[in-house]
């Protein structure tokens, strides 16, 4: 297996640029039906954390292929990796790291870049700055308004959701908090990442978690994290604890479309993108 040369960090000034002149064709609705790679199409799916940027590799990297290249809705991790062994995904994206299970079936995970993830409001709030002690009061339903007097208006994504994992392993007691979040019903929880970033946009005063190399282009305003912003800078310093490394999941061959596309994103060229 080819390794990667390094990881890039992804936010909001790297991926900015990212997000006009894309071409990868985007179907709507459930995962490909199996056995559809295997004809006119380069099917790369899963995680909604890995789209941006795997649509704009696959715009420039297009018209290389002899056929097109479709990259369906968030499938999540999980489903990248059902799509993967099932043979209805060329390639699959993940968030998270392969259990000790899926890499049993004969998967191999190629990491290719990290992700910050932002603590990002609805740009009427007035804060800045965020610690760990105000997310966990936030959430656990101590600390409902804003400096303004504005009731605080949290939402999570699903419990497996990677990033709650992320932070369920970063930030102390974030974990027990999301737990007895669910369980209460405390909050508004989503099971798309696409819905969740709109419904954090549209509604004044809310709160929540997304991804930098997603999110570059929307409303959201990002708080810094104990003053640390979620840069690239920061990321690689490791000065902001909260990322997710965005990896290629697939079984032990490749199709050779599928390692061009993966080859590509190593070259110059898409490293230029990533970064």
């Amino acid at each position: 297996m080819r390794q990667p040369y390094q990881l890039l960090f992804l936010c909001l000034l790297s991926v900015a640029l990212l997000l006009s002149g894309c071409t990868a064709k985007q179907p709507v609705g459930a995962a490909p039906e199996k056995n559809l790679s295997k004809q006119d199409k380069l099917i790369i799916g899963g995680s909604g954390s890995n789209l941006t940027v795997t649509r704009k590799l696959a715009g420039t990297f297009a018209p290389q292929l002899q056929r097109a290249i479709d990259i369906p809705a968030s499938l999540g991790s999980g489903g990248g990796i059902r799509g993967t062994l099932n043979s209805s995904l060329d390639l699959g994206l993940i968030s998270r790291p392969l259990t000790a299970d899926e890499k049993a079936h004969g998967l191999v995970e190629m990491p290719y870049a990290r992700s910050g993830i932002a603590v990002a409001v609805h740009p009427g709030v007035p804060e800045d700055n965020i610690t760990g002690e105000d997310v966990l009061a936030i959430f656990h339903g101590e600390k409902t308004r804003w400096s303004n007097g504005a009731l605080i208006v949290p939402m999570l994504m699903y419990e497996k959701d990677s990033t709650n994992e992320v932070l369920s392993e970063t930030l102390p007691g974030f974990s027990d908090v999301l737990q007895e979040a669910l369980a209460d019903n405390r909050w508004q929880v989503f099971f798309n990442q696409q819905d969740y970033e709109s419904a954090l946009q549209t509604t004044p005063y809310s709160i929540g978690f997304v991804d930098c190399a997603n999110a570059a282009d929307n409303s959201l305003k990002w708080l810094s994290y104990n003053e640390e912003e979620a840069s690239p800078a920061n990321l690689a310093a490791g000065r902001y604890p909260f990322y997710k490394t965005l990896s290629y999941v697939y079984l032990e061959t490749l199709s050779p479309d599928a390692r061009a596309f993966v080859d590509f994103t190593f070259s110059p060229a898409g490293q230029a993108i990533l970064a």
